[in-house]
């Protein structure tokens, strides 16, 4: 059987990404699959819905049938995840996957006050990365594109098949993980905003410095070194860019937390670029006159108090002795990541990239700069789940996700 025939009739999706052996032209002939798969489906979405159906959604949603459905398939979907979780990549793992994004979600139902069928939005976020997982195992790396986002939803397609929910409800948890990677607007369905909305605020603060240090080194060499000594582009070049590049929305109810993210995105390059008066001088001048920064507003003065207290946090690190294997071995000991001894070797591999002292000692700062940062991320979010389970008592759907992501099923430190 030819392999676009092959994936025609698959009906154990699972099965053919995670276990079976993969054909030799997939890489090939996969994306011309989901892309023909993704947008017919999409073409049968509706994006608006009237008073009466928004009522009827609602009505079912909040029903004892409906609140054990979504319970039941929540826990489905969690099952199958960590079941293959262990063998994802970092960057796309089952911290950032399975935990940060579905918590970030619960987050933005609260401060939206979504109060409804559009919570669904959780189950997107849960779902959005899943094609990381089969893409990394047929590519060998993740993909700058939307296939993981494809593959993610026909996973979620087959997930979804055995329970008995309305059709717009399946097809919008559905389309929350195929578009998430195009991003959303004011205008788009709530699920989507939430899912968008979750998975952004992961570009910013300590996960991201986490996830792109973390990350393997690309085919083309992308991520193999701290400062881009390897001719390619460097970890400090991909957070830069995101610094530089910021996505906003499309959800504003935690633009505060937000803002704190992108500033100890700022006063980590700060750091890492602490060695070199020139690269300080060009970030800090792009900073001041950087018209892409929106919504947040500062001032130059701003900039100038977070360099300085770059500085002094750049100080007191030194009086520690703390090494940069130091920091590195400190920020992988974070729960839930890819915890494949490989990915640690490929991130002290980047370390000798740089072995000048001064590099190794303002890298070392930024790391520990993020490592104090998600440590205490970490528990403000702890203290929010906690807090959400009170908020969200009456609803079986969101009481199951905090339940699993409090479970620490898949801790590893």
């Amino acid at each position: 059987m030819n392999t676009s025939l092959l994936l025609q009739n698959t009906t154990n999706w699972p099965q053919f990404f995670f276990r079976d052996p993969l054909p030799e032209d997939l890489s090939e002939v996969l994306p011309v699959f989901l892309k023909q798969r993704s947008q017919t489906f999409i073409e049968t979405v509706p994006y608006s819905f009237t008073k009466a159906q928004t009522q009827e959604f609602n009505a079912w949603y909040w029903s004892s049938e409906g609140q054990d459905v979504l319970r039941l398939a929540c826990n489905a979907l969690w099952k199958q995840m960590a079941t293959h979780a262990q063998n994802a990549q970092p960057a796309h793992d089952a911290r950032h996957a399975m935990y940060k994004v579905p918590s970030a979600a619960l987050a933005y139902i609260h401060a939206e006050q979504v109060d409804g069928w559009e919570r669904v939005g959780v189950l997107g976020a849960l779902l959005h990365d899943h094609g990381r997982w089969p893409e990394e195992r047929i590519y060998g790396e993740p993909l700058q594109s939307q296939l993981h986002a494809q593959i993610s939803f026909v996973l979620g397609q087959e997930w979804l098949e055995p329970f008995d929910m309305p059709t717009p409800v399946k097809q919008h948890i559905l389309l929350s993980a195929l578009r998430h990677t195009s991003g959303a607007d004011a205008s788009d369905p709530m699920p989507l905003k939430i899912t968008v909305s979750a998975d952004r605020d992961q570009l910013y603060g300590p996960e991201f410095a986490l996830r792109i240090v973390h990350h393997i080194d690309k085919k083309n060499g992308d991520f193999g070194s701290f400062y881009g000594e390897n001719k390619a582009r460097s970890v400090l070049d991909k957070i830069r860019h995101m610094a530089l590049h910021r996505l906003p929305g499309p959800l504003f109810s935690r633009s505060e937390y937000v803002d704190l993210l992108w500033r100890q995105t700022v006063q980590f390059l700060m750091l890492a670029y602490g060695h070199d008066a020139q690269l300080i001088d060009k970030f800090v001048s792009t900073l001041k006159e950087h018209p892409q920064l929106t919504p947040l507003n500062y001032s130059p003065t701003d900039v100038n108090d977070w360099l300085e207290a770059s500085r002094v946090f750049a100080s007191s690190h030194i009086e520690n002795q703390r090494t940069l294997l130091d920091e590195i071995n400190t920020l992988l000991s974070a729960k839930h990541i890819a915890s494949d001894e490989d990915y640690r070797k490929r991130v002290f591999k980047k370390m000798h990239y740089s072995p000048e002292v001064d590099k190794q000692r303002s890298i070392a700062a930024a790391l520990a700069w993020t490592n104090q940062s998600r440590l205490e991320l970490d528990a403000m979010e702890a203290e929010q789940m906690e807090n959400l389970a009170s908020a969200f008592a009456d609803d079986m759907l969101l009481t199951t996700m905090l339940g699993n992501l409090t479970s620490d099923a898949l801790s590893n430190g």
